[in-house]
């Protein structure tokens, strides 16, 4: 039979600022290995010849990134927290900022999530 410990949830983190130590640590492991996924990263030419020629590949963009263009934006994905701080106003946050998606859905630029 397997035992089972409970966590107490109060005293995992020493205080406020470990606990947003633990988070900014843990994006910036996610954020490694996603840009290591075949998706992300740039295709090899090995003679002139691109070793991956139908596949997409993608740009991973951090939310600075996406308030400061102004421009259409393809082929980008954004990775980060979605969050609802307040009823019906969801935001897009990292280390680097925060974005209001319906600020920027009323803008015209739609959005396609993964979550």
């Amino acid at each position: 039979m397997m035992a089972y410990h409970i966590i107490n949830l109060t005293s995992f983190f020493k205080d406020a600022e470990s606990k947003c130590r633990f988070y900014q640590d843990r994006y910036t492991a996610v954020h490694q290995r996603t840009a290591r996924h075949k998706l992300f990263t740039p295709t090899v030419a090995v003679g002139g010849v691109s070793t991956s020629p139908t596949t997409r590949k993608y740009q991973l963009k951090t939310v600075d990134y996406l308030l400061g263009t102004s421009g259409k934006l393809s082929d980008i994905i954004v990775l980060g927290a979605l969050s609802q701080i307040k009823v019906n106003k969801y935001s897009l946050e990292d280390p680097t900022g925060i974005v209001d998606l319906v600020r920027k859905i009323k803008l015209k630029l739609f959005w396609s999530c993964w979550i």
